[in-house]
C-alpha cells in the first residue's frame, strides 16, 4: 500500500512542471483578465476600421499665396494661432490591415474671406472654398492597450472654388505622426505634429502655393 501511494505522489510531482509550463504564456503574450476574457489589444490590432476627425483643436501656422505670373499683383493670406487655422478640420475613414498598415483618405472643406483695403484699390471683398482630399498610408501600432502612435503620409489634392473666376487645384505633400490615447476602448484622442505643402497647382498665368505646420489634436474611434 505504502508503495502504491509513493508511485502516486511520484507521478503528480513529475507532471506538475510540464502543466505548469503549458499554463504560462510565452514571452511577450499578453496575459489573459482575471475572467479569462481575451487580453486587451492596443491600437492598430484591434479593429479593422479607424474614423477619425483632425484639427479640432491645436496650433498650425498657414500661408496661403496667389501671384500673377506675367508680374501683376499677389495676394498672400497668413495665419498663426489656433486651429482650425485656414484649412479648418478635416475628417477621415482608414482601413487597417493585419499588419498594422492603414490605407485611407481625409476630407475637409472651408471657405476663405478676403477684403481689400488701401489707396490703390477699392474697399470690396471675395472669398473662395477650399475643397480638401487627402489620400493616405499610413502604419497604426501601439505600446500600451491604451496608448499608440499613428504614422501617416501622402498627396494633399485641394480644389479652390473662387467667388469670382475660375476654379482651379493644387498638389501637396503632408505628413502626420500623431500619439493615439485611448482610455476607454475603441474611442481616443490624437495628438501630434503635422506638415503639408503645396507642391504646384494654378490657372493660367495664376500661380497658387501654400504651406501649414502645427500641433493637431483630433478624435477617433476604432471598429
Amino acid at each position: 500500500m505504502r508503495r502504491a501511494l509513493l508511485a502516486v505522489f511520484v507521478a503528480i510531482g513529475a507532471s506538475s512542471p510540464v502543466a505548469i509550463a503549458r499554463a504560462a504564456p510565452e514571452a511577450g503574450e499578453p496575459l489573459a483578465s482575471a475572467d479569462g476574457s481575451p487580453p486587451a489589444q492596443g491600437f492598430g490590432k484591434r479593429a479593422h476600421f479607424i474614423f477619425g476627425i483632425d484639427n479640432l483643436f491645436g496650433f498650425s501656422s498657414d500661408r496661403f499665396e496667389s501671384a500673377d505670373g506675367s508680374g501683376g499683383d499677389s495676394d498672400t493670406i497668413d495665419h498663426s494661432g489656433l486651429i482650425p487655422g485656414l484649412f479648418g478640420p478635416r475628417i477621415g475613414l482608414h482601413g487597417v490591415l493585419d499588419s498594422g498598415v492603414t490605407l485611407g483618405a481625409n476630407l475637409g472643406m472651408t471657405y476663405l474671406n478676403r477684403f481689400r483695403t488701401g489707396a490703390n484699390s477699392s474697399d470690396d471683398a471675395d472669398g473662395m472654398f477650399i475643397t480638401t482630399v487627402a489620400p493616405r498610408i499610413g502604419y497604426a501600432g501601439s505600446f500600451k492597450p491604451t496608448f499608440g502612435y499613428w504614422v501617416r503620409g501622402g498627396p494633399s489634392l485641394r480644389l479652390i472654388i473662387p467667388d469670382e473666376g475660375k476654379s482651379t487645384h493644387l498638389v501637396g505633400a503632408g505628413f502626420e505622426l500623431l500619439g493615439v490615447i485611448t482610455p476607454v476602448e475603441h474611442l481616443g484622442v490624437t495628438v501630434g505634429p503635422t506638415f503639408d505643402i503645396g507642391l504646384t497647382g494654378g490657372t493660367g498665368s495664376n500661380n497658387f502655393t501654400y504651406s501649414t505646420y502645427g500641433l493637431s489634436v483630433g478624435l477617433l474611434t476604432d471598429l
